[in-house]
């Protein structure tokens, strides 16, 4: 019994900590699903300088 409380335990912490670090990226990709916008701002110099290293 004491055994299965520590399993269940270590597993929520897992499942905690993947949803905090992931969640937000994932809502963010979520919500850019089907939006067709122009690049601007930190993503187009972020993609600019990407090329010139290129």
């Amino acid at each position: 019994m004491r055994r299965t409380q520590v399993i269940a335990a270590i597993a929520l912490r897992v499942f905690l900590f993947t949803a905090i670090f992931t969640g937000p990226a994932a809502t963010f990709a979520y919500t850019q699903i089907g939006q067709h916008s122009q690049m601007s701002g930190i993503g187009l110099v972020l993609y600019v300088s990407l090329q010139r290293a290129a």
